[in-house]
């Protein structure tokens, strides 16, 4: 299956978990589910990620069985981000996911780290676009409050022992740039065999008005 169509597909089938505000903001968080997330059920196959049975893989005709009807692409579905269809599709309605988007922790189990020599060209650039928008965020202070990790800064156990410290966090992200310049390193390789060029990604951010931070998580940003 091609990268956009499967980053479609997963946004209308789990709108809860991708869907925001425009294809871009969902686009991230589903590239995040698909090669950043441990235990996603994924693996390379073909060249792609999928989730799919090997089984149910036709060699021949290069599809999955079982997958009929139109295509998912993104040109097919433009008004699925509208304001309407928010409050007009009554399937639709509260179905979204409204918060800004952070990175799984990356590790050595990642399915960024493994890319194949035989990865479909697509699957290479979404590859390359998430480790990008990852090393951006992890780089972008102001950034970090969005981190789950980090909104741990400060809170105590019942014992009053702090559970996770802005130290601990600083070096949990040190390990994860690592595990990305890794990552990239094997990306841009693969990027040079395959002659493609490089291209420069900028992260979108969008502040949700509705998400507010504890005053401790706002604290620890000034270091």
């Amino acid at each position: 299956m091609l990268l956009n169509e499967s980053i479609a597909k997963n946004i209308k089938k789990y709108p809860t978990l991708y869907r925001d505000i425009n294809y871009q903001l969902s686009r991230v968080k589903v590239l995040n589910h698909f090669f950043l997330t441990n235990g996603n059920g994924m693996s390379w196959w073909d060249g792609f990620l999928s989730d799919e049975n090997e089984e149910d893989w036709d060699r021949d005709k290069g599809g999955w069985y079982g997958i009929g009807g139109p295509k998912y692409k993104e040109d097919t579905f433009k008004d699925y981000f509208s304001k309407n269809y928010f409050t007009s599709n009554k399937i639709a309605k509260g179905k979204s996911s409204r918060s800004q988007w952070s990175p799984y922790p990356i590790s050595k189990y990642s399915l960024l780290i493994h890319v194949p020599d035989n990865v479909k060209l697509d699957w290479l650039l979404g590859a390359d676009e998430i480790c990008q928008y990852t090393i951006q965020f992890y780089n972008d202070k102001s950034l970090w409050k969005y981190d789950s990790y980090y909104q741990e800064i400060g809170n105590t156990f019942d014992n009053g022992k702090v559970m996770y410290t802005l130290e601990k966090w600083l070096e949990y992200k040190d390990i994860c740039l690592n595990n990305l310049n890794i990552a990239q390193t094997r990306i841009d390789k693969l990027l040079q065999i395959n002659k493609l060029r490089k291209t420069t990604f900028i992260l979108p951010v969008w502040e949700n008005p509705r998400q507010r931070f504890p005053e401790r998580v706002l604290k620890a940003l000034i270091i």
